[in-house]
């Protein structure tokens, strides 16, 4: 049987403020390792894979948190932190030599 959405929205905002935080290091975790992965993968454009990733990512986490509800801090803070490692990622990715 499939939960109502004023059911998901319940469960959602019962939970603690951790379980948001680990959220957001786990989100950014992936995107540091999808877009380091795919950096060093990638022979010729390094810099281009890792932009790839990172936005196929920061797509999925929007369509998360459209999809269900969080609170205000986390829809702004992780886009946010997916868009500030994968920029890491590829000024890094960058200044490597070939």
């Amino acid at each position: 049987m499939r939960d109502s959405p004023a059911r998901v929205r319940a469960a959602i905002a019962a939970l603690p403020t951790g379980a948001f935080a680990m959220l957001l290091v786990a989100w950014s975790l992936g995107a540091l390792a999808g877009a380091s992965v795919a950096a060093v993968m990638a022979r010729g454009r390094p810099r281009r894979a890792a932009l790839i990733v990172g936005a196929v990512l920061l797509a999925a986490t929007i369509a998360n948190l459209v999809m269900i509800p969080h609170p205000a801090w986390v829809s702004v803070l992780g886009p946010l932190l997916i868009v500030s490692v994968t920029i890491a990622v590829i000024r890094v990715a960058g200044s490597r030599p070939a």
